[in-house]
């Protein structure tokens, strides 16, 4: 796949960071990454939303695009994908259909505008998010991954990462 422009390790106030922007496209970049859950339960991470894509919604699959997502990919096929959405309130979820090849759920902890060009410091339990979305106890992360999308509703979006790493209790 050809990206109008690809994923970056860019500089923000010196600061080494990945950058991910859109224009009517899907971006996507991770890598392997074992971790237990259990063990260590805090995701913890650092963002920055640029652009938000007009009219994202992650409530809606016609419109279900995002300045940033993380995804966290678990053995067994199950995900849960943290976002900063445009519109959908914080706290929404969406699960994906039935043909998908994996059950994933998009949790909303960014909403909108605000706070937008600023750094943003996120920590979920992943432990509890899992139990509470799959109602299992969680299997390994084997996959961890970064994402922004504006195809849905045809728009651009921008998103900077900064530090992203997992913490025990």
């Amino acid at each position: 796949m050809v990206f109008k422009q690809p994923p970056a390790i860019a500089l923000d106030n010196g600061r080494r960071v990945l950058q991910l922007a859109t224009d009517k496209e899907t971006m996507a970049i991770g890598r392997p990454f074992a971790v237990d859950a259990r063990e260590t339960p805090w995701l913890v991470w650092e963002w920055k939303a640029l652009l938000l894509p007009e009219g994202g919604d992650v409530r809606s699959p016609r419109r279900n695009d995002q300045a940033g997502r993380v995804m966290l990919l678990f053995e067994g096929m199950r995900a849960i994908l943290y976002v900063w959405d445009t519109t959908a309130p914080i706290g929404a979820e969406a699960r994906s259909d039935s043909l998908d090849l994996f059950q994933r759920v998009l949790i909303v902890v960014r909403s909108g505008p605000q706070g937008i060009g600023e750094w943003q410091r996120e920590k979920r339990d992943v432990y509890r998010d899992y139990r509470r979305l799959f109602e299992d106890e969680p299997t390994p992360i084997k996959w961890v991954g970064f994402e922004s999308h504006s195809d849905d509703v045809r728009s651009q979006s921008s998103v900077l990462f900064g530090s992203v790493r997992f913490e025990a209790r």
